[in-house]
């Protein structure tokens, strides 16, 4: 039996973190992009967010685990 992990999509968005629209310029607040993660491939199905600020997966990436399950990750 193959175990197949679930797929979920990300994409690059810019940040909706309150303080960095507050403070930053915006020069510098259009490099601040966070890292969503959907459910679905339209991008319909919100599952979790990566800041800008922290640590976060890159096109490189072709798993990431969220909430301690692994997931085959897919860019769109």
């Amino acid at each position: 039996m193959v175990y197949r992990q679930p797929t979920v999509y990300a994409r690059h968005e810019p940040t909706n973190d309150s303080a960095a629209i507050q403070y930053l310029d915006d020069k510098t607040l259009a490099t601040c992009k966070d890292v969503i993660i959907y459910h679905d491939r339209r991008s319909r199905h919100f599952y979790a967010r990566f800041p800008f600020y922290q640590s976060k997966p890159d096109r490189r990436n072709r798993y990431v685990t969220i909430n301690c399950f692994r997931y085959r990750l897919v860019w769109l």
